[in-house]
């Protein structure tokens, strides 16, 4: 990764600022390393990738003279759908105000929000192993009814609110809950795609995304959006292909 920023973006400043060889430069870089999550500061926290950790930074980067660029190293499997879209807001603010561009580069890992941040950059470096994509959202949970009876443990659960013990994992799972949980989720995906169709613009290539899904699986209908938007993730090599990177 050190080799390709040190190739990689003196072409790029050269090309792209103008005046840049006439004077000394800096390229401030940041590095996002963790999984995305909310929380305060602490030696416990120092692999939470979130705002109030890394607005400092962004701000000290971007404030920099002589700094037509800055720099982001991502290693982040995704997490906060929150956190993610806060983080490439702001990103997106600052790279206005301060009028700089962002460069991303990928080490082992940039999936889910990992890739959300990254769609604030004007391009988006992998290595050719790197895993790329992930653009979907999950939701992921236990159901302990028939444990607990087996234990002879009885609930008890008292609400107000009709729906306020919505996906109880000591009761049967209803339509309605997974309904209403599904319909939340897909408000979320949808946002997340427009995220990377706005970042990534005519740089996908949903064709050859969909080529690939039926690679996997021949029997697949696919149809658009299928290889991009589905929660497929890809190495580097196919990620560029395909225009995720």
């Amino acid at each position: 990764m050190l080799k390709s920023l040190i190739n990689y973006l003196p072409k790029v400043i050269k090309n792209k600022i103008p005046g840049v060889g006439k004077k000394q430069i800096t390229i401030p870089l940041i590095r996002l390393e963790g999984v995305i999550q909310a929380g305060s500061g602490g030696v416990q926290n120092n692999n939470r990738i979130n705002l109030q950790r890394f607005n400092p930074l962004f701000e000290k980067a971007f404030k920099m003279k002589n700094t037509p660029a800055v720099v982001l190293v991502i290693n982040s499997p995704g997490g906060s759908p929150v956190q993610s879209s806060l983080i490439y807001k702001r990103l997106l603010n600052l790279k206005a105000k301060y009028e700089k561009t962002i460069h991303i580069f990928v080490e082992d890992v940039c999936a889910s929000g990992g890739y959300y941040i990254a769609a604030a950059g004007d391009d988006i470096i992998v290595d050719e192993s790197s895993i790329v994509g992930s653009i979907g959202v999950v939701n992921q949970a236990f159901g302990g009814k028939d444990l607990v009876e087996k234990i002879g443990l009885e609930p008890r659960l008292i609400t107000a609110g009709r729906v306020k013990s919505q996906n109880n994992p000591f009761e049967e799972i209803k339509v309605e809950d997974q309904l209403r949980t599904k319909k939340t989720m897909n408000i979320v995906h949808s946002t997340f795609i427009d995220v990377v169709k706005e970042g990534r613009k005519n740089k996908l290539n949903t064709q050859i995304a969909m080529e690939f899904t039926k690679e996997c699986n021949n029997e697949i209908e696919v149809s658009e959006g299928d290889g991009l938007f589905d929660g497929s993730y890809y190495e580097g090599i196919r990620a560029v292909e395909c225009g995720l990177a």
